[in-house]
């Protein structure tokens, strides 16, 4: 009895009206345990503590997710067919990574969220989608073979977390690893240098 009474929330805050509506769940008590039991180990358990307090006093945001994809064209408008082959290029180079290194996602998450330099419109952005938890669930959830099915939000959102620039370098008609450059938020291992890079 004790150890309830110190653990929850209801006696150390006041919580956010909103939070006791009935709903119908967007996922298991045992799939949250999962999901969470990721966020301590990467973040620590102090984090997720005053995080979790945060939430039940209704302190988070909601809103419009940013621009897509996290692309920012380098001097000028990107057009449609140049911004679908940038895309269709860093969701295969994405694909790749997360097939080669499973941790990626968590560690470019914790990247993000430490990042100093990070624009403070781009942290918004990000924060307002993590209130989302049917997204996050799915960002969480993803894999490389879930990669094609998931929505363009939770695109966005892996975009946000492991890219940090990219741009167009090369002129069209190129192959696409020599048209666009990825910046990423965790740099590659050497010796996971594509395929393209290491010919010749």
């Amino acid at each position: 009895m004790l150890a309830g009474v110190m653990i929850n929330p209801f006696n150390a805050v006041e919580l956010d009206p909103t939070l006791t509506a009935q709903h119908e769940p967007l996922f298991s008590e045992e799939e949250w345990v999962k999901i969470n039991l990721r966020v301590i180990e990467e973040y620590g358990a102090e984090f997720f503590l005053h995080a979790l307090l945060r939430i039940l006093k209704g302190e988070y945001v909601g809103g419009e997710a940013g621009s897509p994809y996290g692309y920012q064209p380098s001097g000028q408008e990107m057009d449609e067919d140049e911004a679908r082959e940038a895309f269709d290029f860093a969701c295969d180079q994405i694909v790749r990574r997360l097939r080669a290194e499973p941790n990626l996602l968590a560690r470019s998450i914790k990247a993000f969220h430490s990042d100093d330099s990070l624009d403070e419109d781009e942290r918004e952005e990000v924060m307002r989608a993590e209130s989302d938890p049917s997204l996050v669930r799915e960002v969480m959830t993803l894999s490389p073979e879930s990669w094609p099915e998931v929505s363009e939000e939770a695109h966005w959102l892996v975009f946000s977390y492991l890219v940090k620039e990219g741009k167009t370098v090369g002129r069209p008609g190129l192959p696409p690893e020599q048209r666009f450059l990825i910046t990423w938020r965790i740099p590659e291992p050497p010796e996971a240098e594509s395929p393209e890079m290491t010919e010749g």
